[in-house]
């Protein structure tokens, strides 16, 4: 029952490592550039692991079902998934020079 709180608490943790760890690289990305994948995999899916893991742990100790966790759960899990489709489309990205 704790493990999804424990891992959506580690992944998140290597999630802010990571973009912090590209916010203070200035040498090698901009900040105008989005998250790379594991940042933002991580982000989203750390906490997409622990919401629904609390969500559980709520209804086996008080018998509450909650119904806005298990949505915000599904809604980080999705996310990277839409950010990636996003990104796929050349106009969205002025960071890169457009092929000559």
């Amino acid at each position: 029952m704790h493990r999804p709180l424990v891992a959506g608490v580690v992944i998140t943790a290597l999630g802010l490592k990571t973009t912090l760890h590209q916010v203070a690289d200035t040498d090698h990305y901009g900040l105008a550039e989005p998250l790379r994948d594991l940042p933002a995999w991580a982000l989203a899916g750390g906490t997409g692991l622990f919401l629904p893991g609390s969500a559980a742990i709520l209804l086996r100790t008080t018998g509450r079902r909650a119904p806005a966790l298990l949505t915000g759960g599904t809604l980080c899990l999705a996310a990277p998934s839409a950010w990636r489709q996003a990104l796929w489309s050349p106009s969205s990205r002025p960071w890169q020079p457009s092929p000559p």
